[in-house]
């Protein structure tokens, strides 16, 4: 069995009750014969008659090389897809919209997510102790909550965004500007680091027993009801009420969506019906994001709500595979995103082909072609109408007619 409930209280791993503390100890095994076991579930010393204790080296079980696999392909992958994503848009200007300045946030709090925690969550599984410090074990659970925090309030906002430009395409030009959305974004983050506090406070580190003397980085609550609470804190703050937020923004798009258009005038009708079908797309891959982000994270949190409120709900070795296997869905989570843009965000996909031309087999002499040609009246070409970010475009006149000043307003907005 590997040290994951015993071993760090990282995300999505049991936060430390009183009665499941392991109490410092540095009898020796000789002396503790016959009269002391380690649970090897609650990770708590308990006194048994006529047990001997646990010596020589633990079978931390096949988790112990599987995981640490998993999770170095999960960030293999998350790392170069996410920064890619970060690269084209700020290599490319017609990338720079706000839906895109989001979803850059979004991928800077996943690199920071693999970068920082995920390869201590995978010592966790490696190893029966914590050899990082005091300091670490507070950072890298402190900022493993607020890169969750971040994230799933940059997906609310991202939703959000969504709904502001499909259901008040024209009101909601002065709130979505780029400017706004780099303000809105540098709040989220600071939400984050305030949010996440209690974990830096409780975090630290445990001396305990398990075949020899250890040290854990467990989180500390001075009782039943606090950690119930934090935990209970925790999960309506980071995931929750954010896609309550996200849920209702695509609620109220669909009823947009599907109330009947007013007819638009006869030299704009191509020009909308394309910023329409642009703005239908890139909602869809926003709340595809969303969605895989609700369905990774669902499982962990129903385990942990379950064995906080519930702490004598026994720990089984099927329990504990379950949560091995939720823990490493989370975490997928981080490097799905771009695959996603890439399948999903027209745009995205046919930028990426401009950066890597060679990857693509693309020739990287003739640029790939971004423009929608719109035939006008004379059977002549009239506009060329460009995405911009896959939520916009930009309808510029060839000819004597010039575009009107909405359709200005939205391309910088986009």
């Amino acid at each position: 069995m590997s040290a994951l409930f015993r071993n760090g209280s990282l995300l999505g791993m049991d936060d430390v009750l009183p009665s499941e503390l392991i109490p410092d100890t540095t009898i020796p095994p000789t002396e503790v014969s016959n009269t002391s076991a380690v649970d090897d579930f609650a990770g708590s010393l308990s006194l048994k008659s006529g047990v001997e204790a646990l010596v020589g080296e633990p079978d931390l079980g096949p988790e112990a090389y599987a995981v640490p696999t998993v999770f170095a392909i999960i960030c293999a992958i998350g790392i170069a897809g996410n920064a890619l994503v970060i690269f084209v848009v700020c290599k490319y200007q017609q990338m720079k919209s706000v839906t895109n300045y989001y979803i850059v946030n979004l991928a800077i709090a996943d690199i920071a997510f693999l970068v920082c925690c995920v390869p201590f969550s995978a010592a966790v599984f490696a190893t029966t102790s914590w050899h990082y410090g005091l300091f670490m074990c507070k950072f890298v659970n402190y900022f493993m909550l607020v890169t969750l925090q971040a994230t799933c309030l940059t997906l609310a906002a991202l939703s959000f965004d969504r709904y502001l430009a499909i259901v008040h395409p024209v009101s909601s030009l002065v709130y979505r500007t780029k400017g706004k959305a780099k303000i809105v974004s540098a709040v989220i983050w600071l939400v984050s680091f305030l949010a996440s506090i209690p974990v830096a406070v409780y975090q630290t580190e445990v001396k305990g027993y398990w075949y020899g003397p250890q040290i854990y980085c467990r989180r500390m609550f001075p009782s039943l009801e606090a950690a119930q609470a934090f935990m209970i804190y925790s999960v309506l703050v980071s995931y929750v009420i954010p896609l309550m937020v996200s849920a209702t923004s695509y609620i109220l798009i669909l009823r947009r969506v599907c109330r009947p258009a007013v007819q638009p005038e006869a030299n704009n009708a191509v020009i909308q019906a394309h910023q329409a079908k642009q703005k239908r797309k890139v909602a869809l891959m926003v709340a595809t994001v969303v969605l895989l982000f609700t369905l990774s994270w669902l499982p962990n949190h129903i385990l942990n709500l379950w064995r906080c409120l519930d702490p004598k709900s026994p720990m089984t070795p099927t329990i504990h595979y379950i949560k091995i296997v939720a823990l490493c869905l989370s975490y997928a989570n981080s490097s799905i995103n771009p695959i996603v843009y890439s399948f999903m965000g027209e745009d995205f996909r046919k930028n990426f082909k401009k950066a890597f031309p060679r990857c693509f087999k693309v020739n990287a002499v003739v640029p790939v072609n971004d423009q929608l040609e719109l035939p006008g009246p004379s059977g002549k070409k009239a506009f060329n109408v460009t995405d911009k970010a896959g939520q916009s475009t930009e309808a510029a006149c060839q000819s004597t007619q010039k575009a009107s000043s909405t359709s200005k307003d939205m391309q910088s907005s986009a």
